[in-house]
């Protein structure tokens, strides 16, 4: 009953906003945890910068979301009578239909996992970071500075813990599992958001069954999410939270439509990225100009009559706002020399030459689903990338250059960094590379949805045929 109270108010917290960006959508309520959560790193963020503890800081980070919703709604509503974007199929009892399913479909697994409690990073790194935040600004920034506590990692960014204080304000007192099962309701509403986007690409012409069959098989993209995660998805942990938070900013901000509502969705898949893993941030500073690039239209960027100046100023504000929770996390750490444990000094248990091989190793081992998806796009027919075009379907240009961004900086933090590279290897790849697993899934979804409309188009010719010749 507390953990469903829990669900509850981190919905309605953020409920307005949700609305106000997205829209009047079921999808709303699955957005409005996430953007709670993100208020709550923030809050989290000037508890350590300034002062005080993390309950007022929370409230007034909400109350401050909840108002600049209000007022931007008000002072914007007539040009969005005036200009309204195109609503997507996929609203309405379409949403609930998505939900509900994903929900029947990871119900086992779910309860496969519900035990776990033997992660390190669950406890000696976020739950760690959860009890300091909890006990306010002198006892956080004591941890943080702390050098004999550099295995929680003191410069992670904050957005899982505060998540789990959050929940601890509810119940009244600290508790392990309690905010574990928080991380792993916020674990599912990014997986939603993605399932959901993904069924937005289906063409609104194919029949009902085919729409139901597609949200069936689409919907597993939720299963594979908790298959990578494993027994971490109920851990604390927040490697699925951000790896599929940032598979919402590609799907919503690069293969979707550009309207407002799936540039709000994108905009706050980056913003939660960037104060949630440290892989995260690098990644969101990538999404971050890919989005602006995207929507350089809609940001007046291709005016003739604006200037190079004028360009530069509106697109850096842009990419500056998407990352501004992340660039002052990283400058506080930075500034006050927060420990890296991965790069705490110069002095490297192996040269870095000796280190590429096994990293790259261990990382393809895992990446071995990327070879089906190179595969099928270059044996694809001609047929079925004009179909594509015809569905109206975006190339995938993003995604590869993201997927080329992250694993580049990801072999950099192996082969530079200073932990032995075996252990580390061993330890942690299995987490790192859940993010790129989950974008090729996203491909073969798209190449799923691809051939199942040529499919069923084709037929629906064929079809149409045989009635002219009957007549």
């Amino acid at each position: 009953m507390m953990f469903l109270l829990i669900v509850v108010l981190s919905s309605l917290a953020s409920i307005v906003p949700c609305i106000v960006l997205y829209g009047r959508s079921p999808l709303a309520l699955v957005l409005a945890p996430l953007l709670t959560a993100l208020c709550a790193a923030l809050a989290a963020q000037m508890e350590v910068a300034f002062a005080g503890g993390f309950l007022p800081w929370f409230l007034g980070t909400v109350a401050v979301v909840n108002a600049a919703a209000g007022l931007l709604h008000f002072r914007c509503r007539n040009a969005m009578a005036e200009k309204k974007d195109r609503a997507s199929w996929v609203e309405g009892w379409w949403t609930i239909l998505v939900i509900a399913v994903v929900i029947i479909e990871v119900a086992l697994p779910l309860l496969e996992l519900r035990y776990p409690l033997n992660t390190v990073d669950g406890l000696a790194t976020y739950y760690l970071h959860t009890l300091f935040i909890s006990a306010g600004h002198h006892q956080i920034v004591a941890a943080l500075q702390n050098p004999a506590l550099f295995f929680m990692n003191q410069n992670y960014p904050l957005l899982d813990p505060a998540s789990q204080v959050a929940a601890f304000i509810v119940r009244g007192e600290p508790d392990a599992r309690l905010g574990m099962l928080v991380i792993g309701w916020l674990d599912l509403c990014a997986l939603l958001v993605v399932v959901v986007g993904l069924v937005a690409i289906v063409p609104e012409w194919l029949s009902f069954k085919a729409k139901v069959f597609c949200v069936v098989i689409l919907s597993l993209f939720a299963v594979v999410g908790i298959a990578l995660d494993a027994s971490y998805v109920l851990s604390g942990d927040a490697d699925l939270l951000w790896s599929a938070c940032a598979v919402a900013a590609i799907v919503y901000g690069t293969l979707l439509p550009r309207t407002r509502g799936n540039a709000c969705v994108a905009a706050l898949g980056i913003l939660v990225i960037a104060v949630t893993k440290n892989e995260g941030f690098v990644t969101a500073l990538f999404l971050a100009a890919v989005l602006v690039w995207r929507y350089r239209e809609e940001l007046m960027l291709t005016q003739a009559h604006r200037g190079t100046v004028q360009r530069v100023c509106i697109a850096g504000l842009a990419f500056l706002v998407l990352t501004a929770p992340g660039l002052w996390w990283e400058l506080y750490v930075i500034k006050n020399h927060l420990s890296a444990a991965f790069f705490n000094d110069l002095h490297h248990s192996e040269p870095p030459l000796t280190r590429i091989w096994p990293s790259l190793v261990s990382i393809g081992h895992f990446l071995a689903v990327g070879i089906l998806v190179v595969g099928i796009w270059l044996l694809a027919p001609p047929q079925t990338r004009l179909s594509r075009r015809k569905l109206g379907i975006p190339t995938s240009r993003y995604l590869w250059l993201t997927v080329l961004w992250y694993l580049g900086a990801l072999m950099g933090t192996y082969v530079f960094g200073v932990l032995e590279i075996h252990y580390w290897l061993l330890s942690s790849t299995n987490r790192t590379t859940i993010f790129p697993v989950l974008l090729f899934f996203v491909e073969l979804s798209i190449w799923f949805i691809v051939a199942l409309a040529a499919i069923l188009g084709e037929r629906q010719v064929t079809v149409k045929a045989s009635q002219r010749d009957e007549l």
